[in-house]
């Protein structure tokens, strides 16, 4: 049988964890979305996060707890994006490499704008 999203039979895709979770073990979360930078340059008027845009940044501590955290979890995949341009955060190759190293797949959402200052370790994202 194909998979599909919409078979009634793809909780069996999760079979190891669902066992786990029968036994008592603890779960964690597969997927993560990282906001690393509460800041953009553009003015978009239909923008959902402005209200939360204060200009918070992640910086190489907080970073390094997430990695070990994410690592300790066994996290697989991860959202860099979110509220704000992540590009805007100053240690956002830290995070990236982070990630790559510990295993993490991720994706990026970003509106482009400052893409050619990054562009050495972009290929990390998977």
């Amino acid at each position: 049988m194909d998979f599909s999203v919409f078979n009634s039979y793809k909780w069996l895709t999760h079979y190891e964890d669902l066992s786990k979770l029968v036994r008592g073990e603890t779960l964690y979360p597969w997927a993560v979305s990282l906001d690393p930078a509460a800041m953009c340059d553009l003015s978009c008027s239909f923008c959902n996060s402005t209200p939360i845009l204060d200009g918070a940044v992640y910086d190489r501590p907080m970073i390094k707890r997430i990695l070990g955290v994410l690592s300790h979890w066994g996290t697989k995949t991860a959202c860099v994006g979110g509220g704000g341009e992540p590009t805007m955060c100053p240690d956002l190759q830290y995070l990236i490499e982070g990630l790559s190293d510990i295993g993490v797949k991720m994706g990026m959402v970003t509106s482009g704008q400052h893409l050619d200052r990054h562009l050495s370790y972009l290929h990390k994202l998977s």
